[in-house]
C-alpha cells in the first residue's frame, strides 16, 4: 500500500494580495486614528472650556461680592480679588465702540450706563485666559430716573467706628459744665440765678498720623450771669454782668487710632449723639465745630462722614420735641486746611429736621390744624480759608448716608484665549446679574 504524503506549499503572498490587504487595513484603521485624534482634541478642548467656565463663574462671584468702586480702582491689583490672577495679571477699564466692535482703554472712570472691566492673565487648571466683564444697566429706566439707574441714591451701610453717646457716659458733660459754673460763682456776692441757658461749643478734632486716624471731642460752656460788686472806698454797690467760660471737657473717640491699612484705606465714621440745648430765644446756643485735618494726608481721597444725632431725653413726648425743635438754633462750622477741595471736606448728616417732619404730620392729623412750621436751617461753612454755604443735612435733614450707586446690572463675562489680548473672539460667555 502506497503511503500518502502531504506536500507543503511554501509560496508567500503575492504583491496583489499585499496591496489589497494594505488597502483594507488603511480603510479600517484611518477612521480609528481619526477618532483617537478627535477624542484627544475634544478632551483638550473640553478641559479648556471647563477651565473657562470655572473662571467665568469665579469672576462673576467676585463682582457680585465687591463694590464697583473697589473693582474699578486700578490701584487695587487683580490678584487682590480674582482667583488665578498673579502679579503679572492686569485689570483695566475700557469703553466699547459698537461700529468697530473694539475696546479702548480708559484713563479714568466715566459715568455711564454700561461699564467694561478687562482682565488678562487669569489662570485656571492648565489654561490661561483673558476676560472682559460687561456691566450693563442701560435697560433700567423709570419715570423718576429716565437716564438710567446711575441716578438712584442708595443707603450706604457702614460701621459705627467712633461713637459718643450721652447715655453711655456717667460723667454727663452738661452736668459737669453746670457744676463748674456753680463752683466758679459761688464766691461772688449776690450773684443771681437761675443761671440761664448756657451756650455750648462741641469741637470734633480729626487728624491722621502715620496711617492712623485719631478723633476726639471737646465740650466747653459759657454762662452769662450778674453779681454785685462793692467799691471798698466809696462802698458803692454796682451790678456787674459777666460771662464765665468753663474749662474744656475732653473725650477720646479713637484713643488708640484707626488703622487705614487694616481697613483698606476707608475712613472711620464719626457719630456724635447729643442732647440739644433748647431755648426760647433766637440765640445760637449750640455751636458744633469740625476741625478736619485729614485733607493734609495725601493718601486720603474720600471724605470723612460725620453724623450728628439728636437724642431724645427720657420722658420727652413727640409733641414736646415738636415744639422745642421748631425754635432750635444751632451752627455747624467745619475748618479745613487751606486750598482743600470740596471733595475732601467732611460730609455731615443729621436727624435734626427729619423728626420734625414726622411729628408735624402726626400732630396735624390729631388736631386738624395746619400751623405753619419754620424749618430748622443749618449753615455749614468749610473753614476760614475755604468757604461755601449750603443747607445742612439736605432739604429736610437726613441721618442716612446715601450715594449714587447702580442697583441692578446685567452682567456678562466673556472669556478669551490668552493670545487674544484685544478681546475679539470669546471662547465662552457667562451671563448673570449683579445687585449693587
Amino acid at each position: 500500500m502506497k503511503k500518502m504524503r502531504k506536500e507543503l506549499n511554501n509560496k508567500g503572498f503575492s504583491l496583489v494580495e499585499l496591496l489589497i490587504a494594505t488597502v483594507i487595513l488603511a480603510i479600517v484603521v484611518a477612521p480609528l486614528l481619526h477618532t483617537f485624534v478627535t477624542a484627544a482634541t475634544t478632551t483638550v478642548r473640553s478641559r479648556q472650556l471647563g477651565d473657562a467656565t470655572l473662571v467665568s463663574e469665579n469672576i462673576a462671584e467676585v463682582v457680585k461680592a465687591n463694590s464697583l468702586s473697589d473693582l474699578f480702582n486700578e490701584t487695587n491689583s487683580a490678584s487682590n480679588y480674582f482667583a488665578g490672577a498673579s502679579a503679572s495679571s492686569t485689570k483695566k477699564l475700557y469703553k466699547y465702540d459698537p461700529p468697530t466692535s473694539s475696546y479702548t482703554e480708559l484713563a479714568n472712570l466715566e459715568k455711564a450706563d454700561c461699564y467694561y472691566l478687562g482682565l488678562t492673565g487669569i489662570n485656571a487648571g492648565s489654561s490661561t485666559f483673558n476676560a472682559m466683564i460687561t456691566l450693563d444697566a442701560s435697560a433700567y429706566q423709570d419715570d423718576e430716573h429716565a437716564t438710567g439707574i446711575n441716578d438712584t441714591l442708595m443707603t450706604d451701610y457702614s460701621n459705627m467706628d467712633a461713637v459718643y453717646d450721652y447715655g453711655s457716659d456717667v460723667d454727663d458733660p452738661d452736668l459737669w459744665g453746670l457744676a463748674q459754673f456753680r463752683d466758679a460763682v459761688s464766691g461772688k456776692a449776690n450773684w443771681e440765678g437761675p443761671y440761664g441757658t448756657p451756650k455750648r461749643t462741641i469741637t470734633l478734632h480729626v487728624y491722621e498720623n502715620s496711617g492712623e486716624v485719631f478723633a476726639g471731642l471737646d465740650f466747653q460752656y459759657k454762662y452769662d450771669y450778674s453779681h454785685e460788686v462793692t467799691n471798698a472806698t466809696t462802698l458803692e454797690v454796682t451790678r456787674v454782668y459777666d460771662t464765665y467760660t468753663t474749662p474744656k471737657k475732653s473725650y477720646a473717640l479713637l484713643p488708640n487710632g484707626y488703622s487705614l491699612r487694616a481697613n483698606g484705606g476707608r475712613l472711620p465714621n464719626v457719630y456724635l449723639i447729643y442732647s440739644p440745648i433748647y431755648a426760647e430765644d433766637a440765640v445760637v446756643h449750640d455751636t458744633i465745630e469740625i476741625r478736619n485735618d485729614l485733607p493734609k494726608a495725601s493718601s486720603i481721597n474720600t471724605p470723612l462722614k460725620v453724623f450728628l444725632v439728636k437724642a431724645r431725653k427720657d420722658g420727652e413726648t413727640d409733641a414736646e420735641l415738636f415744639r422745642k425743635d421748631s425754635g432750635y438754633n444751632a451752627k455747624v462750622v467745619q475748618y479745613v486746611p487751606a486750598d482743600t477741595p470740596p471733595a475732601k471736606c467732611a460730609v455731615v448728616y443729621s436727624n435734626i429736621d427729619e423728626n420734625i417732619s414726622d411729628m408735624y404730620d402726626q400732630i396735624t392729623e390729631e388736631s386738624g390744624e395746619k400751623a405753619a412750621l419754620d424749618g430748622v436751617e443749618y449753615k455749614i461753612r468749610t473753614g476760614e480759608y475755604f468757604s461755601r454755604d449750603g443747607v445742612f443735612g439736605g432739604e429736610l435733614g437726613d441721618l442716612v448716608s446715601k450715594s449714587e450707586r447702580d442697583r441692578i446690572y446685567a452682567m456678562t463675562v466673556d472669556i478669551f484665549e490668552a493670545a487674544d489680548t484685544t478681546f475679539t473672539k470669546p471662547i465662552h460667555t457667562f451671563q448673570t446679574t449683579k445687585l449693587q
